[in-house]
């Protein structure tokens, strides 16, 4: 069996080859993502004519060469993809992994920032880094505290989708020394809902 990786920074195109000659090629890791299409690459030595292709713990489409993979929703469990070509099967084992979470961002997105530059920001956002997909998620909700500077007593609130107008009065009452926390952030992307981590903000 014959193994080659090549390394460019984070994707990783992972090569097995078999004595039958077939081979399957993720076209992105050596892993499977529950939720999203998965490009792969299949080749076989004897033509498409004597050659099927299935898949345990997930779905595989298309035809010839390049096909696409929908993993169940299994992290952590093993999908196999068996190539038959004239007869001769060969296995490929790839891991299920679930879409990491994306990070919660305001503005520059950074722990401290100053205020002049907080109280003009108009939305959040979560982005996902370092990952080889484009895949988008969009805030749901999350809570909102403000404390510190300007705020004798701990001020909270509630924010619907990304938009930071329905919290504009407290933005407005920050200043250096406000810290502004948000928490309980739910978001949608393309495997569902999450909660993910929140931030807290300190402004100078």
């Amino acid at each position: 069996e014959e193994q080659t990786k090549e390394t460019k920074d984070f994707e990783v195109k992972y090569t097995v080859g078999t004595p039958g000659g077939a081979a399957v090629m993720p076209d992105k890791m050596n892993v499977f993502y529950i939720g999203v299409d998965n490009p792969v690459t299949i080749g076989s030595p004897t033509g498409w004519d004597k050659t099927t292709v299935s898949m345990t713990n997930g779905t595989i489409s298309g035809n010839g060469t390049n096909r696409i993979v929908k993993p169940a929703n299994a992290p952590g469990q093993k999908a196999v993809i068996t190539v038959v070509a004239d007869k001769k099967p060969s296995t490929f084992e790839f891991r299920l992994k679930r879409i990491p979470d994306p990070i919660f961002k305001v503005g520059s997105g950074k722990v401290r920032m100053p205020a002049i530059e907080f109280k003009s920001q108009t939305a959040c956002r979560a982005e996902l880094e370092n990952f080889d997909f484009e895949l988008r998620y969009s805030i749901v909700s999350a809570t909102v505290y403000f404390s510190g500077a300007n705020f004798p007593s701990v001020k909270q609130a509630v924010i619907q989708g990304s938009s930071l107008a329905s919290i504009t009065s407290f933005i407005n009452q920050c200043g250096p020394g406000s810290v502004i926390t948000f928490d309980n952030v739910k978001v949608s992307g393309p495997d569902g809902s999450r909660t993910i981590d929140g931030k807290s903000i300190a402004l100078y």
